[in-house]
């Protein structure tokens, strides 16, 4: 499990407004999210999609040439593993170009959730007069994220990460208030 230097950890507590309170769960959970990130992270950096590709494509053919002899069972559990396989790497064309699923859905996600659910901030920034966001919550991300991703921490596109996690929470919101009204609870009463 990562653990946060005693730089990190006081950067962030710089970052965190005057007068907010920080639970020992709050440490906990940001030490989770960037243990899971660099897991993540260093799974996808060793692991070979195209030789593993070739060698699924092997036995699928393998498979289909003897699936006389090797029974329906047997068949099935091969095809079975060979669609989780196909699915778990059409995700990785999530990651073409410099797109990143792991950064984005589970490191900024992650950090921005602790900024409103543990620290009671909102989503909401300022732009500076250079143009480039500013306010608590830009101090904070960065405070967080930077050791992490050292030169490529996205300063000038923090504004777009907030207004994404903001468009989204705004999204799960209306779809869960049309949920109720489907299913007869008062919204009111939720």
């Amino acid at each position: 499990m990562h653990e946060l230097t005693p730089a990190h950890r006081a950067a962030i507590e710089a970052a965190i407004p005057a007068g907010v309170e920080v639970t020992p769960e709050f440490w906990a959970e940001l030490i989770e999210i960037i243990t899971g990130y660099q897991l993540l992270s260093a799974r996808r950096a060793r692991y070979d999609v195209k030789a593993e590709r070739r060698r699924w494509q092997h036995l699928e053919k393998s498979v289909a040439a003897l699936a006389p002899q090797l029974g329906e069972r047997l068949v099935l559990a091969v095809e079975r593993q060979a669609k989780n396989f196909a699915a778990f790497h059409y995700t990785w064309r999530e990651f073409r170009g410099t797109k990143n699923p792991y950064r984005c859905e589970f490191l900024y996600r992650g950090v921005l959730h602790l900024w409103t659910d543990h620290l009671g901030g909102e989503l909401k920034y300022s732009i500076a007069i250079d143009g480039a966001p500013s306010g608590p919550l830009v101090r904070f991300f960065v405070a967080c994220i930077e050791p992490i991703l050292g030169a490529d921490t996205p300063y000038a596109g923090i504004a777009d990460i907030v207004d994404r996690e903001r468009k989204s929470r705004d999204r799960t919101s209306i779809r869960k208030a049309v949920t109720n009204i489907r299913s007869g609870v008062n919204p009111r009463s939720v």
